[in-house]
């Protein structure tokens, strides 16, 4: 849970002690849904850029989407481990590179409708290094 909070801490006042507290690997992968998007090499997460996935349609929403915009401006939020519903839905799959991985989720608490709903979810190694950060949404 602590690694989480780091990465919603580090989200919402972005500093460079905060980002270093973040257990990331060598690379980490980003994407939306079970899609990989991107690779980042921990440094770059300093830039608020580097959180963004460049996408024109995701789940009928217009990108590019925010990772590190979406964590800062969320209000109360749950912690989850393993495989989560998809709002109203049965759970989403992984990415198929982390099928093995730990998967630890971040979504919002009381959402009042699946529009409201997202998640971003970390794979986290054996070792409890972040291999790779998700955003999923709702489809309207």
């Amino acid at each position: 849970m602590q690694l989480v909070r780091s990465v919603v801490d580090f989200a919402r006042t972005p500093s460079v002690r905060g980002l270093t507290a973040i257990p990331f690997a060598e690379k980490v992968k980003l994407g939306l849904s079970d899609r990989i998007v991107t690779e980042r090499a921990p440094s770059e997460f300093a830039r608020a850029d580097a959180w963004v996935l460049r996408a024109d349609i995701f789940r009928g929403r217009y990108g590019p989407f925010s990772l590190l915009e979406l964590l800062a401006r969320a209000g109360p939020t749950t912690i989850s481990v393993g495989p989560h519903p998809h709002c109203a839905s049965p759970p989403a799959p992984p990415p198929p590179e982390f099928t093995n991985s730990r998967r630890l989720s971040v979504q919002p608490t009381g959402a009042d409708s699946c529009l409201e709903w997202w998640t971003v979810d970390l794979f986290v190694s054996s070792v409890g290094r972040i291999q790779a950060i998700t955003l999923d949404l709702w489809d309207p």
